[in-house]
């Protein structure tokens, strides 16, 4: 029997509601078994980002409790900058189907991937849609993706960063203790 294991990656500065409704919809929706949760360590697109261990803390503690979710440090533990890649490689196994959980803005860039051609060869996609996204997908050979049945929501690591009022009344937006650096706490 095949595992399918979604792949839920990305910097998660700060992790928030979204990010575990994502997981939840996807497993509800029965696109895979189990969610696995990957912090970029040091994500090679976004040069400014709070330290990688708080990141992934801040990750731990928003996916607490979540059934069929773990949190992995694969990335964290890596030296350098990191990419789906070798995140890939390194959990690619016998009866493991890999599904990559991307956002439709990320679908739209994935041409910009470091080796995108040998990274659909290792997974397929599951395309989250975002507000104000179509859902396109650049010509790469071999591209394979669904779309999940959720609507978008309109919450991203950027609002609860630039906007901390955002925060007000929401749960678990960003579950992590005053004095995490880089993390705007929660109501």
């Amino acid at each position: 029997m095949v595992r399918r294991v979604g792949l839920l990656g990305g910097t998660f500065d700060p992790p928030h509601a979204a990010h575990v409704k994502i997981a939840r919809a996807v497993l509800a929706a029965g696109l895979v078994d189990d969610v696995v949760v990957v912090p970029a360590g040091d994500p090679w697109q976004k040069p400014e980002v709070t330290p990688a261990l708080h990141r992934l803390e801040m990750t731990r503690a928003a996916f607490t409790g979540e059934s069929h979710c773990t949190v992995s440090d694969i990335e964290v533990q890596r030296t350098g900058s990191t990419y789906a890649f070798d995140t890939l490689t390194s959990l690619t196994a016998d009866n493991v189907q890999l599904r990559y959980i991307v956002g439709s803005d990320t679908l739209a860039a994935l041409d910009t991937w470091h080796r995108i051609t040998d990274v659909v060869r290792l997974c397929d996609f599951l395309v989250v849609p975002r507000p104000g996204v179509p859902i396109e997908a650049p010509p790469i050979s071999h591209l394979q993706y669904t779309v999940v049945p959720m609507e978008p929501i309109h919450l991203s690591s950027t609002d609860v960063r630039d906007a901390p009022r955002l925060l007000q009344g929401c749960d678990r937006c960003c579950p992590c203790t005053p004095s995490s650096p880089g993390c705007v706490p929660g109501p």
